[in-house]
């Protein structure tokens, strides 16, 4: 299995930060609990609300890309791409052609789907190759932003597409940002576990309902402590904390088309809690990853 660079690199006094750590989730899940007990109606409203969006938008997009994600990474494939794409990927991303299916996979699926194809096409990387191309695949899906977000939400699939577009091209851009970044980290990534006996479909449906599963945590919680805090406070909350309520609280507050824009574009942490679970094993940062968001 993979490294975590935290396993490399002992922190000082890293007993006392992970324990500190474990307190802090402790009596913030006890915090949530007492919310939850305190708004009731509006905890199962949030969670309604997440687990909507996920089957109205966000798990059909998602679905079929995951379910394929074997034979669109498989090592047959990854030659192809290589063969194909060698020549574009290394002088505009400093990547190789096999890394090709992870950046596409990335701007047609969004996340968790692009982190999971950097994982599967991670094998004999070096981990600062990994780390960059991770960062350019934690987009948001396409589908979701025209459909979920620019037709449900706002009434204009126009305004969808542009959300894409725009996402598509800041991706790419980052890549090219991002291309002599971590060139030290030249350490190669192990391969992954054996898979050749993986079923595909059952896969992507577990990581199907995981993605609904973090979208109702994380709309509940942020409902929860936006409507502790109230105002300006608990809007700017859901911006950060959950993208889908985040965009829902845009379109009801007639805000600016650019605060849209900068939500979409930020994806919220419960997005970022989906992909750094995959990518932190290949050493993406938290710092790195909400600092290219």
């Amino acid at each position: 299995g993979h490294v975590r660079p935290a396993a490399r690199i002992p922190w000082p006094g890293g007993g006392r930060v992970r324990r500190l750590w474990d307190y802090v989730k402790l009596f913030g899940a006890l915090g949530l609990v007492f919310l939850l007990l305190t708004w009731p109606a509006e905890a199962l409203s949030a969670a309604q609300g997440a687990m909507r969006t996920w089957a109205g938008s966000v798990g059909p997009s998602l679905f079929p890309f995951l379910a394929l994600l074997p034979a669109l990474t498989c090592p047959a494939a990854r030659r192809v791409y290589a063969r194909a794409l060698g020549w574009l990927m290394r002088p505009l991303f400093r990547l190789p052609g096999s890394a090709a299916p992870a950046l596409l996979i990335g701007l047609m699926a969004g996340s968790p789907a692009g982190a999971l194809a950097v994982e599967r096409v991670s094998e004999g990387l070096p981990r600062g190759e990994a780390r960059r191309l991770g960062l350019m695949c934690a987009g948001v899906s396409p589908v979701y932003l025209v459909g979920g977000v620019g037709a449900a939400l706002f009434g204009s699939a126009e305004m969808g597409l542009w959300l894409a577009l725009a996402q598509a091209v800041g991706q790419l851009l980052l890549g090219l940002l991002l291309r002599g970044r971590f060139a030290e980290d030249a350490e190669p990534l192990p391969a992954l576990p054996e898979r050749a006996h993986e079923a595909p479909v059952r896969a992507a449906v577990a990581s199907v309902l995981q993605v609904c599963g973090y979208m109702a945590l994380f709309s509940v919680a942020a409902a929860m402590a936006a409507k502790l805090l109230g105002g300006a406070a608990g809007d700017l909350l859901l911006y950060i904390a959950d993208m889908p309520s985040g965009l829902a609280r845009v379109a009801q507050t007639g805000a600016p088309w650019a605060l849209a824009g900068a939500v979409a574009g930020f994806g919220g942490l419960c997005i970022a809690a989906q992909n750094m679970a995959v990518l932190c094993p290949l050493g993406v940062r938290w710092r790195d990853y909400l600092a290219a968001r």
